[in-house]
């Protein structure tokens, strides 16, 4: 179009894919289990949170080899979420 200021882009498209998230819940108040939420809602439970947080590593490990970012999300005490780096 003369005199748009619009430019047609050629080329590969280039797609925001969304993370796959793992979830690392914080034991509630009534229980003493941490516990994983993996895509599907499959849910794991642990007794500590190094083993639910390895847990957690494990798996997304595991759904990085198919192509999509993966994220792994543990909720603090305060309720919060950090994101925690998967190496």
């Amino acid at each position: 179009m003369l005199g748009s200021s619009y430019a047609a882009h050629k080329g590969p498209v280039t797609e925001h894919v969304k993370p796959i998230r793992v979830y690392v819940f914080y034991p509630s108040m009534n229980h003493r289990s941490w516990w994983v939420l993996l895509p599907g809602s499959a849910k794991e439970l642990f007794g500590s949170e190094g083993a639910a947080v390895d847990f957690a590593f494990t798996r997304a490990r595991e759904l990085s080899g198919h192509g999509r970012p993966v994220e792994v999300l543990q909720e603090k005490i305060s309720g919060s979420w950090m994101s925690v780096r998967v190496s």
